[in-house]
């Protein structure tokens, strides 16, 4: 195990307790079959400080959820209804269990997807997490 899979794990734990969620898939090879459905990505990695034995990361986790319908007020609610309850499940724990030191909002995307040849509307929450790994493999733990 390395210290960016256990923080995917720890959202993908977190996103399978979203209420009515229909499928959680990790960095999916295709699209989602049923709805709700929540995708879970990780992202760049920067820098933000070091010492003699560590460095301390700054890195975005994305979680895109998608509802059915491709509009009107319904599928819209559907929609906000989703996005609270994934950034509840994240930010009721803001250390995921004791693993990073933080984790806060990043930017949020509303889109309407293509998926199977149906529209579906989506949303992207960025969540910025704070940790710190070994200096000589960022692997480990710092």
């Amino acid at each position: 195990m390395s210290v960016g899979n256990d923080i995917t794990t720890a959202f993908d734990v977190a996103m399978q307790t979203v209420p009515g969620q229909q499928s959680v898939t990790v960095e999916p090879p295709g699209d989602p079959s049923k709805f709700p459905a929540l995708e879970i990505y990780e992202g760049d990695w920067t820098a933000i400080d070091s010492g003699l034995n560590y460095i301390r990361w700054r890195a975005t986790w994305t979680v895109t959820g998608f509802v059915q319908g491709a509009g009107g007020s319904d599928a819209i609610a559907d929609r906000h209804a989703l996005h609270g309850a994934m950034v509840a499940v994240i930010m009721v724990d803001e250390t995921l269990g004791g693993i990073v030191e933080r984790v806060d909002l990043g930017d949020v995307r509303r889109r309407t997807a293509l998926l199977a040849n149906v529209r579906r509307l989506s949303i992207e929450q960025d969540f910025e997490v704070e940790f710190t790994t070994s200096r000589t493999n960022p692997a480990l733990p710092g």
